[in-house]
């Protein structure tokens, strides 16, 4: 019987748990601690629950047919032709009689394989039935002849009131009763070996309670002719069991070849259970009322055999493959994939590898199959036909539906033999899933994780464990061979287009293999708790280099646009990401220079390097931050008047397009066409007396307007005068006597006093906010000019809030201008901004050479069309699932994965604050679930 040590090892080496095992096995979780721990004992009842229970799990997954091999039967106080005509209902003209010394009896009656024995004038040793396995198939047809069935048949010869009611016998006994398992013949998913049982039996990883034990092998035709294990005694009550390779017994018996016995029976092994008076009458009961026959042998078998895949050692722990060198020592375990069904599109396989939140080798042996000859492609098509021919027969003679699984592999077998005809070239391949760990915990745990995970994904995985030692060396590179890859076992065979669909040559990779570390790919879609959560379960880590964005020759780049697009919600880890971009720049040997119309940044950098706890523990980032060039635009301050004039600063050109889209920003109406006539006029006039090397800038533009004879020309001078003059616009005007801004420094942070730009992009604007936007068009002209001075020094420009330059017609011309330079100057413009609405390049034709998109609550489709991805249930969970610090991100190689940025520098970190934490806010996370 039993017991709850018993209980709890078999479930570990299920390897379930208490709840899923509970769930199993059809009781409560309570009450199978209580077994296991014998604070409530099993009886016997519940222990056959339990087997049963595990036994249907084998019996689904293994193609059986099992029957009745052997019925004997004594019927006593009997006829010869109540036995035959009334009990059997066969009429005796159909039997012949001879006279025989079998089993001790004086005649024996026979009609085909049916076989009856009596005496001639004593009848107190009874009258016996003896079928064979022939012999109950053969009766089973007769039954099915008369619309009976073997069931019936038996409940009535069985039941005592039925006979005695009507005299036929006044007892019987059931002397012998055998059940064969016939193992079919599987030459796409392979079949069992009956030396791997041998194998464990040897290794001391079988235990039965049978004490006696021995084994065959004879010989084929000079060769290996089968396999045979026996265990038990014949006789008695107990019970025989014998294990074969059917197979070779069929080839010699009926002078056949193994491949021609394949064909036409189909049978790869037999287990046959030869059992005795103790087992034959609750075999009958059960199968009486409504066990099957599968679950009864099955069951059988599980009561007395436990085989096991592993080695216990004297601890009563399972023993793992071990790897140790000089580095230390691992665990690691090999798992094969298992049948995937009949349709592979859409696996995904080696993707989905990818995803798991630790390191998952893959081992992957393929040959291209031989179409002739009966170990070959077609032979094998050949005999898995004519076995699904036979099954789909029988169910048809049974009445009962054909499965699913037959049918599918019916149309699949009918493909592929078009395949073989059309000369389509077919794929034997198998593939292993690698998973180890630093200690055995670890490494079952992550066992046990894909089991799970694959097989939700109907991607079943098989522990394999015992097979280990063997898969390690078989797919050792060198150790692979033809010869080796004619065993089926977990071999699957399908086109290459399907073998393609795996994903090969596909990644989760992310960013570039040299550069800053920037965070991890997030391979899930499920909602994370906080960023944290994303980069302890990820291991695709991800780093960074801008400056290769636009470099020639490097392996699987999809572009060389050196441009960067920044945008997302306010508060979603936007302008961190930026500080953090830029602060890898800075490191860099290039020359950065960052527009900060916010004024965020060195307000929040003084505060921090002028604390004394931050320069105690920090002292090489102070000195970093304090070579910073920080410039602050005042207009109050008189030497800044005039420092951003486009007349001064710019090239003729860029000089003209900048002044009048300044000029047409300023009035929030619309000039009439003698007002627009005249400031085009009056801008190229001024522009070219610049260029003769006359002192002018763009307080001259403005004198020619006012100077105008046309009476609404003088009237627009007169207001842009009243405009411009104390405003911050001041910045932009001078008479051509200022020397401009100058950025020698490495790095520059500019930022503007007064600046006072709109919130949203559709915001009304006031006069303050419309001259502050005006004024960001001869920034960002400005910041062309940047890229532009040397073409062999690599230049950086981050730019922020860059969304007004899509405001107006003007500013998208002063924002394809800035893109233009980056591809033939060598310079890198970050443009960080509110919305992928903003990065329209539709008439551009530039674009972006990598994307960051954190999440717009408003916008989620918009963010799935500008990267080209499917607007669909799954993709907008995938956007509205992110947290803070959580990205969609396409890089320069087109690959877009949802990424979390991690800032691995605390000190950067402070840097980055633009809300310090509160009390509530610090309580608030200490009590996340």
């Amino acid at each position: 019987m039993m017991d709850g040590q018993e209980l709890r090892r078999i479930r570990k080496k299920l390897d379930y748990n208490l709840r899923d095992f509970a769930e199993k096995v059809g009781i409560s979780r309570a009450q199978l601690s209580k077994y296991e721990r014998e604070v409530t004992g099993l009886s016997e009842e519940r222990v056959n629950q339990i087997k049963q229970k595990i036994g249907l799990a084998l019996v689904s997954e293994c193609e059986l047919h099992v029957h009745f091999d052997y019925l004997k039967f004594t019927f006593f106080d009997s006829t010869i032709q109540t036995v035959i005509e009334t009990i059997i209902g066969i009429p005796m003209k159909y039997f012949i009689v001879e006279e025989t010394k079998q089993h001790n009896y004086q005649l024996k009656y026979s009609c085909g394989n049916l076989v009856v024995f009596a005496w001639i004038e004593d009848d107190s040793q009874g009258i016996l039935m003896d079928l064979t396995g022939q012999g109950v198939y053969e009766l089973e047809q007769f039954l099915e002849s008369k619309e009976l069935n073997l069931k019936d048949w038996l409940a009535n010869v069985l039941d005592s009131s039925w006979y005695l009611s009507r005299g036929y016998y006044s007892r019987l006994h059931s002397t012998r009763l055998d059940i064969a398992i016939d193992e079919i013949y599987d030459p796409m998913n392979g079949n069992f070996d009956l030396y791997e049982l041998k194998k464990r039996r040897d290794q001391d990883l079988i235990k039965t309670d049978f004490q006696v034990y021995r084994e065959q092998e004879k010989k084929f035709r000079e060769d290996h002719g089968g396999l045979t294990l026996y265990y038990g005694s014949r006789g008695g009550e107990g019970m025989f069991v014998r294990f074969y390779e059917k197979r070779y017994e069929l080839a010699s018996k009926m002078r056949m070849t193994l491949d021609e016995v394949l064909e036409e029976h189909g049978i790869w092994n037999r287990y046959e259970l030869e059992l005795g008076k103790g087992y034959n009458e609750q075999v009958f009961n059960d199968y009486i009322n409504g066990v099957s026959l599968d679950e009864i042998a099955i069951n059988l078998l599980l009561s007395k055999f436990e085989v096991y895949d592993e080695q216990v050692n004297k601890s009563g722990n399972v023993e793992r493959m071990r790897f140790r060198s000089e580095y230390g020592e691992s665990f690691s375990s090999f798992m094969p994939v298992d049948d995937m069904g009949v349709f592979l599109d859409g696996n995904h396989l080696l993707e989905i590898v990818q995803k798991m939140p630790f390191g998952v080798g893959m081992k992957i042996q393929a040959v291209f199959s031989e179409n002739k000859g009966q170990l070959a492609l077609s032979g094998r098509s050949s005999r898995a036909r004519t076995r699904t021919k036979n099954i789909m027969q029988e169910a048809h003679v049974a009445g009962t539906k054909q499965k699913r699984k037959i049918l599918e592999g019916q149309l699949s077998l009918d493909d592929l033999d078009q395949k073989i005809d059309d000369g389509e070239d077919i794929l034997d391949w198998k593939a292993f899933l690698v998973v180890s760990g630093a200690m055995k915990k670890q490494m079952n745990i992550r066992k046990k994780y894909l089991l799970n995970r694959f097989s939700g994904l109907k991607m079943p995985l098989l522990k394999a464990t015992f097979d280990n030692p063997y898969l390690f060396q078989s797919t050792l590179y060198g150790n692979f061979t033809k010869s080796k890859y004619q065993n089926s076992k977990w071999r699957h065979t399908s086109t290459v287009a399907s073998f393609a669909e795996m994903n090969f040559f596909t990644s989760l990779k992310s960013g570039t293999s040299l550069g800053f570390y920037f965070g991890r790919v997030d391979s899930t879609i499920e909602e994370k708790e906080d960023r944290q959560a994303i980069v302890s379960n990820s291991k695709n880590l991800i780093y960074l280099n801008i400056l290769l964005s636009n470099k020639q020759n490097i392996k699987g780049k999809k572009t060389n646009n050196p441009h960067f697009a920044l945008v997302g919600d306010t508060g979603n880890g936007k302008s961190v990401t930026a500080k953090k971009l830029f602060m890898e720049c800075a490191l860099m040997k290039d020359r950065v220079l960052y527009i900060d119309p916010k004024k965020e940044m060195r307000r929040q950098y003084m505060r921090v390097i002028n604390d004394k706890e931050y320069q105690k523990k920090y002292p090489l980032d102070v000195e970093f931050i304090k070579s910073f060039n920080f410039v602050t635009l005042d207009v109050r301050d008189k030497k800044n008047i005039g420092v951003l004039d486009p007349i001064v600063l710019f090239d003729k050109t860029e000089a003209i397009a900048t002044a009048k889209a300044m000029l047409t920003n300023i009035y929030e109406g619309t000039w009439n066409l003698k007002q627009k006539t005249a400031i085009n006029e009056a801008i190229s006039k001024v522009v070219e007396q610049r260029q003769k090397g006359k002192i002018v800038g763009f307080w001259h533009v403005i004198d020619e307007l006012v100077n105008s004879k046309v009476e609404d020309v003088q009237d627009m001078g007169r207001f842009l005068i009243s405009t411009i003059k104390g405003s911050v616009l001041e910045l932009s005007f001078s008479r051509g006597d200022v020397k401009g801004l100058s950025f020698d420094a490495k790095v520059t942070i500019l930022e503007i006093e007064d600046l006072d730009l709109p919130k949203e992009k559709n915001e009304v604007l006031d006069e303050n906010k419309r001259l502050s936007v005006t004024l960001m068009f001869a920034l960002g002209e400005f910041c062309a000019k940047f890229g532009s001075r040397n073409p062999k020094e690599e230049t950086v420009v981050f730019f922020d809030e860059s969304w007004i330059f899509q405001s107006s017609p003007e500013g998208r011309a002063i924002l394809k201008s800035m893109k233009r330079v980056g591809r033939s100057q060598n310079n890198f413009m970050v443009l960080i901004t509110q919305s992928v609405k903003d990065l329209d390049d539709g008439e551009d034709g530039t674009g972006f050479g990598m994307v960051i998109c954190f999440d717009e609550v408003n916008n989620r489709e918009g963010i799935l069309n500008y990267l080209n991805l499917p607007v669909n249930e799954t993709n907008l969970k995938w956007v509205s699932n992110m947290v803070q610090g959580q990205c969609l991100f396409k890089d320069m190689f087109n690959q877009i994965n949802r990424v979390v940025v991690d800032v691995i520098f605390e000190e950067w970190l402070e840097l980055f604050k633009t809300i310090d934490d509160t009390d509530a806010s610090v309580m608030e996370n200490q009590f996340v679930a």
